[in-house]
């Protein structure tokens, strides 16, 4: 059976995407050899203004239209528009990370092709994989898609890389976070629902206690516009020397951000995907603070410390509580090693097993 995976354009695909493929392939291949898997991608073209729209919805489209395959699975919902022009007799399957294209904070212009487009490609298919229950229940409710035809399946995580790591060296070579360095760490972009300044404000709270500590960003922004406005929050707060911007580090290096942090905090507004970096952070005894909102507390299943999203001083404190209160620390750290160890890409890969066999006629 020959199923093929739309893994879009890469220009424009985040390191999450990447990563759910990369570690999903070699487990499923391994799992079942009724399945020839093979994963569809072009690189695309890299002139800002055009690389967008032009490459999701023409280059990548004009290329799938040769596409042949007993089964389709498109792994990224940004790339659903291509489910009407696909085989009509192959089942296709959408896994849905989120619908923020649907908020009402996202510009129309910006959502437009995904609300005229994306959502059409995602009602059309025979099959959506999501990433959480919440996230589920928001697809039935929007979208009015049959419940029946929706999975629940949580991302896996690399054991073999995601555990605690010795190597400071590494990240004294490397960013200047030498020994007696304390710090907070924040991985993702720079985008509004990230929440990245209110971190700021909290972290500039925690200064007050805490003269020694400071803030380390890891990931890309997200644009330039992003990046511009956390510098001029910086500015604003007095923080120009105790935030410190990695932008895009090795996959290798964060093992060690996370194992030598105080904490990871992650008080997104919305979270609909996989929370990838919330998960790894547990994998290797990092303390979280993360967002009450129910997507996030479904999949880290309360090992983790809770806080108000839309509040600054709650960050405040209870990032302040895991800085001083040990007991509550090793309780946190061992609760999100336990939820960490019930995820793995293994299961994954068997539960998507589960849903092509419904459609391919084959014992999962």
């Amino acid at each position: 059976m020959k199923v093929v995976w739309i893994h879009g354009v890469s220009r424009l695909r985040s390191p999450s995407m990447s990563k759910w493929v990369e570690m999903l392939l070699p487990e499923m291949r391994g799992l079942s050899a009724d399945l020839d898997i093979s994963v569809d991608e072009i690189r695309g073209i890299g002139v800002p203004a055009l690389k967008g729209l032009t490459n999701r919805y023409v280059l990548y489209t004009m290329h799938s239209l040769k596409l042949r395959g007993d089964l389709f699975h498109i792994h990224d919902h940004a790339n659903s528009h291509l489910v009407p022009i696909l085989p009509k007799e192959s089942p296709k399957i959408v896994t849905v990370h989120d619908l923020y294209m649907l908020e009402g904070q996202v510009s129309d212009l910006r959502a437009a092709p995904f609300r005229l487009l994306n959502v059409r490609g995602i009602m059309r298919s025979q099959h959506i994989i999501t990433v959480s229950a919440h996230m589920k229940e928001e697809i039935v409710k929007r979208l009015s898609y049959p419940p029946e035809r929706i999975s629940v399946i949580f991302c896996g995580i690399d054991h073999a890389r995601y555990r605690p790591t010795q190597g400071r060296e590494v990240l004294a070579g490397h960013y200047g976070l030498g020994e007696g360095k304390r710090y907070l760490l924040f991985v993702g972009s720079e985008e509004p629902r990230k929440n990245f300044p209110s971190v700021l404000h909290a972290f500039r709270n925690l200064l007050a206690d805490h003269p020694d500590l400071i803030l380390v960003k890891v990931g890309p922004a997200g644009s330039r516009r992003y990046r511009l406005q956390s510098l001029k929050a910086v500015e604003e707060l007095g923080l120009k020397n105790q935030v410190v911007f990695c932008g895009h580090v090795p996959e290798e290096h964060l093992p060690l951000f996370y194992s030598h942090a105080e904490a990871l905090v992650a008080p997104s507004y919305y979270e609909g995907g996989s929370g990838m970096h919330v998960m790894e952070a547990m994998a290797c005894a990092c303390p979280v603070v993360a967002s009450q909102i129910p997507q996030a507390k479904e999949l880290t299943g309360n090992a983790v410390m809770y806080c108000d999203p839309h509040d600054p001083d709650d960050i405040y404190a209870k990032t302040n509580v895991i800085l001083t209160d040990e007991e509550t620390r090793l309780k946190v750290v061992s609760g999100g090693l336990r939820r960490a160890q019930e995820l793995s890409w293994e299961r994954s890969a068997r539960e998507h097993l589960v849903v092509y066999g419904r459609y391919l006629g084959i014992e999962s």
